[in-house]
C-alpha cells in the first residue's frame, strides 16, 4: 500500500502534515502548502517594504519565484522552504 507525505522543507529539516493514501489528494494538500508558503512570504515583503527595508526582499523574491512551480517534481526552492511530497510503501 503506497501513501504520501507531503511537507514543507528547508535547510533545517522538513516537517510533515499530510499523510495521504492518493496522489490526488497529495497533490492538493501540496498545493495547499505551496500557496500558504507564498502568502507568508508575501507578507514578509510587504512588512519589509512597510518598514524602508526592501534590501532584505532580495531572498523572499527568490523564494516568490520558486513557488510560481506548479508541479513537485519540477519545484527547486530549497534552500529556502519548499513544500514536497515522499511516496512510501506501507504495510497495511
Amino acid at each position: 500500500m503506497k501513501i504520501y507525505l507531503v511537507g514543507i522543507r528547508d535547510a533545517d529539516g522538513s516537517t510533515i502534515y499530510h499523510a495521504c493514501l492518493s496522489k490526488e489528494t497529495a497533490l492538493i494538500r501540496w498545493n495547499e502548502l505551496r500557496l500558504q508558503i507564498i502568502k507568508d512570504v508575501s507578507e514578509k515583503i510587504d512588512y519589509f517594504k512597510s518598514k524602508d527595508q526592501e534590501m532584505f526582499c532580495d531572498v523572499y523574491y527568490r523564494i516568490l519565484d520558486a513557488m510560481q512551480e506548479t508541479d513537485p517534481n519540477k519545484m527547486r526552492g530549497f534552500p529556502h522552504e519548499e513544500p514536497f511530497i515522499n511516496e512510501m510503501e506501507a504495510e497495511p
